[in-house]
């Protein structure tokens, strides 16, 4: 809807990908929640609005924002339903995250190869991480779960991800399809956030509860 058509006081339509068709749409917003907030740049608004692409309802998260001129604006928006979109967490190294955020954006134009490629290749970005040994990626990630860098599920995940890589990346009467590339796309990054964030996190809560005990008193005697 044109600023000319759209009702006094109605919220501009919210850009962000379609939960249910995948597509990247404006869609109207129906209604909005923002909590009220002592400063400004705390607030936050949930809208809920329906994909014009398919029809389906979105949920989405912003957060508030200041533009060159100090004007406060709704800055970009996150799905949270359906299918909330995941964050990529600063925790997860620069090159691994720019694969990922190149994988995304190829799964958003429909270019399913080009995303198993990314998914693949930011797998094989996450071995070289930890200086992963091996002739190929196949060893590369054997290595990774004899050290106990990933699991006995990640390792298959890890496996499927290298095999649809490698017919997405060469030619083939064969496509990788949405579906496919959809399911890659979240096991790779949910191996990536095991690995970088999570495992991280599960250290730094481990040392959190080893210094309360250091920090704890002898008991009386």
């Amino acid at each position: 809807m044109s600023d000319a058509g759209r009702k006094k006081g109605a919220p501009r339509p919210v850009v962000v990908i379609c939960g249910h068709c995948d597509s990247r749409v404006a869609a109207d917003v129906a209604g909005d929640v923002s909590p009220r907030s002592d400063d400004p740049m705390d607030s936050y608004r949930v809208s809920v609005s329906t994909c014009p692409n398919c029809g389906g309802a979105i949920a989405a998260w912003q957060a508030i924002e200041e533009d060159h001129f100090a004007n406060l604006l709704w800055g970009p928006a996150t799905r949270v339903w359906p299918r909330p979109e995941h964050n990529l967490s600063d925790r997860i190294p620069t090159n691994v995250r720019a694969t990922l955020e190149q994988a995304r954006s190829t799964f958003q134009v429909e270019a399913y190869d080009a995303c198993a490629v990314m998914c693949r290749r930011a797998i094989e970005e996450l071995a070289q991480r930890f200086n992963a040994g091996g002739r190929d990626l196949n060893e590369k990630l054997e290595e990774l779960n004899n050290a106990y860098v990933i699991d006995e599920q990640m390792l298959e995940w890890g496996h499927e991800l290298r095999l649809e890589g490698n017919r997405g990346a060469h030619a083939s009467d064969e496509r990788v399809s949405r579906e496919d590339a959809r399911d890659m796309l979240e096991f790779t990054e949910t191996i990536c956030n095991f690995v970088f964030v999570l495992s991280q996190q599960f250290r730094d809560f481990k040392q959190r509860k080893e210094s309360r005990k250091s920090s704890k008193p002898p008991p009386s005697t």
